[in-house]
């Protein structure tokens, strides 16, 4: 009966008093919500996919290329012709696919909609355990025309019919749904609507990416054959691409006394998330994550606690006659535990259900999918059973507080104090709230400001009035020429041009390096395809020389810039931005035009001559993370990858393109964008990064004038009588505030003590990843101080004012 009777006076407590119950509920709702979401990111990345069998079995081939004096580090995947020879060279048992994740779009009769699709060998399918919903998925990977689907996906596309059976347009081909997919919650599925054959005529990954050793645009699975190992697995990949002719596709420089041009490892899905490629980049990000989310929490803890210890102070009087009324030390305190747990369940509850509102919003901010299994009966009493534990340990101090009152003095009406220890206890936690609200200010300061400034720095090249889309990935050149022509001549188009992607954007850049001869200078240049129209659409009116007009209309079997390793190729004509020109060592832009440079395709080796045709304005393709490199243009007349238009009218170009694309390609979707936001893409994960920073910090600040407000109406009810006695002295209004400042003077100063230094140190590290800072940017440091004095000041007011106002009579009288 005990226990049923502490709920019940716990549940009159919270109610008795609703504004400091809902402060604490709200609080830790927040906290507990973060930490909820946080932990979930953690268990979805970090675990073992439990929808694949055995999965310490399954492992995927990474590479670390060395023909290169760049260390790039493990790459995530393999060439895909590796697996057909480990195929052969594997034990019986051992199971190999390829898979591909690709990005298009599906059409069902007057519905086009975006479709992640994965290429895979239908070996995939037992090497992660696929399951089909309905159909056969073995059939599905077994006809070239045969699609999975997932519900989601099936439902997007065909409504609320059966999907099995019915046919979908797929990149310009007729595909049969022979299956439906439950999810796709497997690791290497996730992000995958639809599942096709590798080796279907739909693929179009893109040729010379499936049959080259040294090019890696997708992964290799493999399920293990038991009693081998994946160091083994990983020896055996070693040896087969050793043994091939991967030797071909490099210099000899590279291979020379027996050196690997690269090294293969073979990583099993149980260690891939801290042990495989990018791992490092995962961890970092989820160890921010957590620490975010557990000084979230540590803040609503210490608000929980000081709001806790204030209320216990006004229940002197309560406490006194229960402990009058022979109410043992152990009641009392399981008392104030229970309301303490009884807090924090209403907030696991609340925060359950902010988790579950903001998960979308979440997922957005980190650029992935809603965390899986959000409302999993495991996890979710997990989070009541950890709240109940953290609510019952927040009941201590107040307990502490409640067995130090003493009936005979309380009872005659004389106020109870705390203690010195109680004192400094909840000083020490507002000064660490101060301290944490002031670290976690400057850093969301010092993003914030980095980003703004990078990302409006000049790039030298024209950005208003310009939209780009980029073409379907296998677009004929007939029907590229054909889309280009229809749009040159809509109305508000002024100009239409080819490159290979929007400058400064970076997904499709290349990187190469000229030299100005054997000994020379040598300068890495950022390697852009365009057309000559391209200048004119980008404001690069030529510095010095003539713009090439060239001849060729098709494209070569590659698209790299570099010539290979065999005969010379016919001495070709670019273009080279004034830093190239300077890092080459000309003296001015005329004196470049018409020199010859060289391509450097590997260390100490020269490669093919290029003339200069002409010099333009030195533009900024990378963003403030890199170095600034120096550009070349590779001038051609045939289509490239990304067609930017140009007119005075941004909507009416955007109708244009829309207009022009449903014609032109009807079963794909097209995404045109501004290039104004197509460049503020490179710093899109900053600004997710300085969203979640601004969130932490701003709680924080909430929280810190919370605790402010508890300890500034715990201080003015103490000081009381002092305060009175002073204005009967004749004490103004300015003597009486300057009473409050001494209260919080102090731990502001301990708080800019030991909250600046960890807020410079959270500024040099996001800082350091930066090549060009931001000047100014330890400003935040300054700023997050003025902040956090104006939220404290603004926090005390009212209890400051309600001391102003006190009338000496009145409190003398009682």
């Amino acid at each position: 009966m005990g226990l049923v009777a502490d709920w019940r006076v716990a549940c009159r407590r919270l109610a008795a008093d609703p504004g400091a119950s809902l402060v604490i509920v709200f609080g830790l709702a927040v906290a507990l919500a973060c930490a909820y979401l946080v932990a979930q990111v953690a268990v979805d990345r970090l675990l073992p996919d439990p929808d694949v069998p055995d999965p310490a079995r399954v492992v995927s081939v990474e590479i670390l290329s060395r023909v290169s004096e760049r260390d790039e580090g493990w790459f995530d995947g393999a060439p895909f012709v590796l697996a057909a020879p480990l195929r052969g060279a594997a034990p019986a048992g051992t199971l190999v696919a390829r898979s591909n994740a690709m990005v298009g779009s599906a059409r069902a009769g007057e519905r086009t909609v975006p479709l992640g699709v994965q290429f895979a060998d239908p070996e995939i399918v037992d090497i992660l355990g696929l399951r089909a919903q309905r159909g056969d998925l073995r059939a599905a990977l077994a006809r070239p025309d045969g699609v999975a689907l997932t519900a989601a996906a099936a439902a997007r596309l065909f409504g609320g019919g059966e999907a099995l059976g019915r046919t979908l347009r797929l990149h310009g081909h007729d595909m049969t749904v022979l299956a439906i997919l439950p999810h796709a919650s497997a690791a290497a599925m996730r992000g995958t609507d639809a599942l096709v054959r590798f080796d279907s005529t739909v693929n179009w990954t893109w040729k010379p990416m499936q049959e080259r050793w040294f090019w890696v645009g997708g992964q290799v699975f493999a399920r293990l054959a038991p009693g081998m190992s994946a160091e083994a697995f990983g020896a055996l990949a070693q040896r087969v691409f050793d043994e091939g002719p991967a030797r071909r596709d490099v210099s000899p420089e590279w291979t020379a006394n027996g050196r690997r041009a690269a090294l293969l490892r073979a990583m099993p899905l149980t260690r891939r998330a801290l042990q495989g490629a990018g791992s490092e980049h995962r961890v970092r990000e989820l160890a921010g994550l957590v620490a975010s989310a557990g000084l979230v929490l540590a803040l609503a803890l210490a608000n929980a606690l000081n709001l806790g210890a204030a209320r216990t102070l006004a229940r002197a009087r309560e406490v006194a006659i229960r402990k009058a009324l022979g109410a043992s030390p152990l009641r009392l305190a399981a008392q104030f535990m229970t309301e303490s747990a009884l807090a924090a369940a209403l907030a696991a509850v609340a925060g359950l259900l902010l988790a579950w509102l903001a998960a979308p919003t979440f997922a957005q901010w980190m650029s992935m999918r809603p965390p899986a299994g959000l409302l999993s009966p495991v996890r979710i009493a997990a989070l009541l059973g950890s709240a109940l534990a953290l609510g019952a340990l927040g009941g201590l101090p107040p307990a502490r507080v409640a067995l130090r009152v003493r009936c005979a003095p309380t009872l005659a009406g004389r106020a109870h104090d705390e203690g010195d220890g109680g004192r400094r206890l909840r000083r020490g936690l507002t000064a660490m709230q101060f301290a944490i609200a002031l670290a976690l200010c400057a850093a969301a300061g010092a993003v914030w400001w980095q980003t703004r400034w990078g990302d409006g720095l000049d790039r030298g090249l024209r950005t208003g009035g310009l939209v780009a889309i980029d073409l379907p990935e296998e677009a004929s050149p007939l029907a590229a020429r054909a889309f280009r022509e229809a749009l040159a001549h809509a109305p508000g188009v002024d100009a239409a041009s080819w490159s290979g992607d929007v400058p400064g954007r970076g997904h499709w850049t290349q990187a190469g390096e000229l030299a100005t001869g054997p000994g020379g200078r040598h300068v890495t240049v950022s390697v852009s395809d365009v057309d000559v129209d391209f200048f004119a659409a980008y404001g690069l009116a030529p510095l010095a020389g003539r713009l090439p007009v060239p001849t060729d209309t098709e494209r070569p079997d590659s698209t790299h810039w570099q010539g290979g390793s065999g005969a010379p190729a016919p001495e070709r004509v670019v273009v080279l931005d004034a830093a190239a020109v300077r890092a080459l060592g000309f003296g001015d832009p005329a004196a470049a035009v018409g020199a010859r440079v060289f391509e450097v395709p590997d260390p100490g080796r020269i490669g093919d001559a290029l003339r200069i045709a002409a010099v333009v304005p030195a533009i900024r393709q990378a963003s403030t993370r890199e170095a600034g490199q120096a550009s070349l243009f590779a001038v051609h007349a045939y289509p490239q990858r990304t067609l930017t238009l140009r007119g005075p009218d941004v909507p009416v170009l955007m109708r244009a393109v829309e207009a022009a694309w449903s014609r032109s390609f009807p079963d794909e979707l097209g995404e045109p964008v501004t290039v104004e936001d197509a460049l503020a893409e490179v710093y899109d994960e900053d600004r997710r990064i300085g969203r979640l920073a601004l969130a932490a910090s701003a709680f924080a600040l909430v929280l810190a004038g919370l605790g402010v407000y508890a300890l500034a109406a715990h201080a003015v009810r103490r000081a009381t009588r002092e305060i009175v006695v002073r204005k009967l002295y004749g004490a103004g209004a300015s003597r009486v505030a300057a009473l409050l400042a001494r209260e919080f003077a102090p731990l502001l100063l301990l708080a800019a003590l030991a909250g600046l230094p960890a807020g410079a140190w959270l500024v040099h590290a996001w800082l350091e990843g930066f090549v060009e800072r931001a000047p100014f940017a330890y400003g935040s440091l300054a700023l997050a101080l003025g902040v956090l004095v104006a939220t404290t000041a603004l926090a005390a007011a009212r209890h400051g004012l309600a001391a102003m106002r006190l009338r000496p009579a009145a409190v003398l009288r009682d």
